[in-house]
């Protein structure tokens, strides 16, 4: 869930600030990627609790 708000916030933070092309475009990216690990990690966690309660 931290890996969310990090990377949400990241996003957030890249298009709202008057920040550099590049630095804009690494936020975003990284936010992105940030997102994309915890999604996959979420349904791994949610995953295995419910395989725990089926067993």
């Amino acid at each position: 869930m931290v890996l969310i708000a990090v990377g949400s916030l990241s996003i957030t933070f890249g298009m709202t600030r008057n920040l550099p092309l590049t630095m804009q475009w690494i936020l975003l990216i990284s936010g992105t990627i940030l997102n994309i690990i915890s999604l996959i990690g979420l349904f791994i966690f949610l995953a295995k609790q419910d395989s725990n309660k089926k067993a």
